[in-house]
């Protein structure tokens, strides 16, 4: 289920194999990360609340449940798109570039006539 937007938009031909496994993989790092961090973080919240019993040690797991995934997921998306930008270049960066060549090309083209469109007025 977490990568049917991808393997949807590869089929469309949006992303490009590579770009769905660079999604897919740093999308289940996060999951992975949010989840261990929900972990850690409930039982560091229920430990701190258990200073205040009953009420305390369920908010405290509740409340460091939810900034443990917030703060787990975050960190394990930033170090797995770190890792595979470092691998993998992004579709739209590579199409960026072949549109500066094309774009330059046509520049190009269009200079040389205009400068042939202005000899040959003149002539």
């Amino acid at each position: 289920m977490i990568h049917t937007f991808n393997r949807l938009w590869q089929i469309a031909e949006l992303y490009s194999a590579i770009q769905v496994f660079k999604n897919v993989t740093t999308t289940a790092a996060s999951v992975a990360g949010g989840t261990g961090g929900w972990m850690g973080g409930a039982a560091a919240g229920a430990a701190i609340g258990s200073a205040f019993p009953i009420i305390g040690t369920a908010a405290g797991g509740i409340i460091g449940g939810i900034l443990g995934s917030f703060a787990g997921g975050t960190a394990a998306s930033t170090v797995a798109s770190g890792v595979m930008d470092a691998f993998i270049e992004d579709d739209a960066k590579e199409m960026l570039a072949k549109v500066e060549h094309v774009f330059g090309q046509i520049a190009e083209d269009y200079l040389e006539s205009t400068q042939k469109l202005r000899s040959q007025r003149f002539a």
